[in-house]
């Protein structure tokens, strides 16, 4: 934790409280430099964790929180490797010929339906999207072509949108990674490291 507040959920890659989660995201989106006023050594805890800016982002940076978390190319290009065929198991095994050769055991059928079944829903960005434009076009009042782009659009509030479907991914994978047998069982700093590195 950050500040040693009562953590909300996983935030950026980091168990933290709403208050350093919309700090964290804040200082990162407004590209804010903060310097501090002391020896750069300030104590952070939940009642002093708004005496140093400075001193409460870098911990926010210690403790592993993702700047790339709350970047728009993080989440335009970053992501698109863990796209996912909904057509294809994420967890069918590679087709080679010493695997096709292979019985899988009932054990390990029975393990893989168990992690697919606890996949998280795919998020579409489609619909995102087309609230960005139906809100856009009625502030604007612009013609009906700009319903064709997304032009236009405040590049604050296309950012918010983004952040938001990025927390919510972010959300569902923990969720799914919680269902995997033995996963809970792991000290916390283990489950953080290994939702970090699948994350990355």
């Amino acid at each position: 934790l950050v500040c040693g507040d009562t953590a909300s959920g996983f935030h950026y890659g980091v168990a933290s409280c709403e208050a350093c989660k919309a700090f964290f995201k804040r200082t990162i989106q407004g590209n804010i430099e903060y310097t501090c006023p002391a020896n750069n050594d300030c104590e952070i805890n939940k009642r002093r964790r708004k005496a140093c800016q400075a001193c409460r982002f870098r911990k926010c940076l210690q403790m592993g929180m993702l700047k790339e978390g709350v970047r728009l190319d993080r989440v335009r290009g970053g992501r698109q490797k863990y796209r996912r065929n909904p057509n294809v198991s994420p967890y069918q095994l590679p087709a080679s010929s010493t695997s096709l050769n292979r019985v899988q055991s009932l054990e390990d059928i029975k393990l893989l339906d168990t992690l697919a079944s606890f996949e998280p829903d795919l998020l579409s960005i489609g619909n995102c999207a087309l609230d960005l434009q139906s809100r856009n076009s009625i502030d604007s009042h612009q013609s009906n072509d700009s319903r064709n782009n997304l032009t236009g659009i405040d590049a604050q509030e296309l950012l918010s949108v983004l952040s938001d479907l990025y927390d919510r991914e972010l959300v569902g994978v923990i969720g799914w990674a919680k269902q995997i047998p033995g996963f809970t069982d792991l000290p916390l700093n283990d489950q953080m490291r290994l939702l970090q590195v699948s994350w990355a």
